[in-house]
């Protein structure tokens, strides 16, 4: 994570395989298996959830402080989000 956002690298080839434009500085990150969805919290309370493929992204917003840690559950269907005194679970929409 930067600040423009995540950088997908190739350590074999050294080299930046894809951009994923962001406007926050990530805090803590998590993706799925077949690394389709990648999904960061932000110092600003904000979880941003991006499809890897077809680049859409879906925000989820409810945090009152900095997220501190995100995961997905085993069937992916939810995401578990923590900051300093709350613990949110999210269901992800329908793809």
């Amino acid at each position: 994570c930067t600040d423009q956002g995540l950088q997908v690298y190739d350590y074999e080839s050294k080299k930046t395989l894809r951009r994923i434009a962001s406007h926050q500085m990530c805090t803590c990150l998590d993706l799925t298996e077949e690394n389709r969805f990648l999904v960061f919290g932000t110092a600003n309370r904000l979880i941003e959830m991006k499809d890897y493929t077809q680049e859409t992204f879906q925000d989820f917003l409810g945090h009152a402080d900095r997220v501190s840690r995100l995961r997905f559950n085993p069937s992916k269907d939810l995401l578990i989000s923590t900051s300093a005194n709350e613990i949110l679970v999210w269901r992800r929409s329908s793809e």
